[in-house]
């Protein structure tokens, strides 16, 4: 079967009639419905100091650097090498990062009622979930989509939503086991930033239930830091990806312990 992804001129219209959209949402819904109860906190994390970083821990040579190496990297794999250990500081092996696995055992997410060519299976660039040993399947809820100095936005954006709404759904489903139906908070549990030509943002991904019932997926900005300007905005930028990824932690261990508890309530009930 053929595939359609973001590469592709019909892969945004495909997740809209899959109810997935982006950021600035375009559509019927009113304002308040496509916006993140918590999308102010998520703002506040992204912009509060952080003691790890700081002049000492992140020289004016590690920026020189960053312009060196990756503001003229010639590919992906070379803004990977150079620019994600800069980004992660000390949290990668905490928080299982891991990067280019394909997601070949999640369901489709677009609409079965929909004809269309299937999506491609999502393959996020940079991805932070659960260790196996916490849950019996891992779960992802921090993406990150990096391009080279040439690279595109858009196809960036259309990544970090396909790929943020596949972990939202993850993180539905851990909210909602136990339940006859899926728990919807209104808030924010899965954040994708994008990095390209110098500036990282930051999204953040939600659902919302149509009047039908039916679940759709909503991305909203949260922050975005030009990096390559000036040596604060760099560490500002680093600052913010390693508090939201910290706070997305969060939220991933508030879902699994919201699984374990209703998992523990229906063993002793039975």
């Amino acid at each position: 079967m053929k595939t359609t992804g973001p590469y592709d001129k019909n892969f945004e219209a495909i997740l809209h009639a899959s109810g997935i959209y982006g950021y600035p949402y375009i559509g019927p819904k009113t304002m308040s419905s496509v916006v993140p109860l918590n999308l102010e906190e998520m703002i506040e994390r992204a912009n509060e100091p952080r003691p790890s970083v700081t002049p000492v821990t992140i020289p004016s040579s590690i920026f020189e650097l960053f312009k060196r190496s990756v503001m003229r990297a010639k590919n992906e794999s070379e803004v990977v090498k150079y620019f994600v250990p800069i980004l992660e500081g000390g949290i990668r092996v905490e928080n299982q990062g891991s990067k280019n696995i394909s997601f070949s055992n999640s369901e489709p997410l677009t609409d079965a009622n929909i004809e269309q060519r299937a999506l491609v299976e999502g393959t996020p660039d940079r991805f932070y979930g659960t260790s196996f040993e916490r849950l019996c399947e891992e779960h992802q809820i921090f993406f990150l989509e990096l391009k080279s100095p040439w690279g595109r936005q858009q196809t960036a954006n259309f990544q970090a939503q396909y790929h943020g709404a596949l972990g939202e759904r993850g993180q539905i489903a851990l909210r909602s086991w136990g339940h006859d139906a899926s728990v919807l908070d209104g808030k924010a549990h899965t954040i994708s930033c994008t990095f390209v030509s110098g500036t990282v943002r930051f999204y953040a991904i939600h659902a919302a239930r149509d009047i039908d019932g039916r679940i759709k997926y909503f991305m909203h900005g949260i922050d975005a830091f030009v990096m390559d300007f000036s040596v604060l905005k760099f560490r500002n930028a680093i600052a913010a990806f390693q508090n939201l990824q910290n706070y997305s932690e969060e939220k991933r261990n508030e879902a699994i312990e919201l699984a374990n508890t209703r998992a523990q309530e229906i063993r002793e009930a039975s």
